[in-house]
């Protein structure tokens, strides 16, 4: 009986666990909109991890976006693009365009560390394309609170309204 006790308590300190992996567990910061096609937004919290992934088309949906959850921001875009080559999205044989904006969620909560997450970030988009000699041309803006409360607002995406 006492092994079957044990066996119970472990299953269940399992799925409790598996479980918690699903919740936030830090705020969200930034906001960061991702247009190559497919187009993405990606929230992340003050340390730059991805908090959570919403694709804002269908070839976005297409996508296993949710892994890219709690992995640092830089990490992410090099999973990203990937799946955005493994897919099909990305090819060598054109050129395409990545915009990608940053903007923190609140002006009260605009920390400091903004200018440097959107570097690491073109950091290692770069170094991907680079590295698997995409002809992927980067665009990088740091938005602002008041654009992105307005792309909301307009129910746009924050590169529509930094562009």
């Amino acid at each position: 009986m006492m092994p079957a006790a044990i066996a119970a308590v472990i299953l269940m300190l399992l799925s409790v666990g598996s479980f918690l992996w699903w919740l936030p567990t830090e705020p969200v910061v930034y906001l960061v909109s991702i247009d190559v096609n497919p187009s993405l937004e990606m929230t992340l919290s003050a340390t730059g991890t991805v908090v959570a992934v919403k694709p804002l088309n269908d070839d976005a949906a297409s996508l296993s976006l949710q892994s890219l959850r709690k992995m640092p921001a830089d990490e992410a875009m090099g999973f990203l693009l990937e799946a955005l080559e493994v897919q099909g999205f990305l090819s060598s044989e054109e050129l395409h365009y990545m915009v990608l904006s940053l903007a923190a969620m609140s002006p009260e909560e605009e920390p400091e560390g903004a200018e440097g997450l959107l570097q690491l970030m073109e950091s290692r988009l770069n170094e991907y394309i680079e590295s698997h000699q995409l002809p992927l041309a980067l665009l990088t803006f740091k938005g602002t609170p008041q654009q992105l409360a307005m792309a909301n607002q307009e129910k746009l995406s924050l590169n529509q309204v930094v562009l």
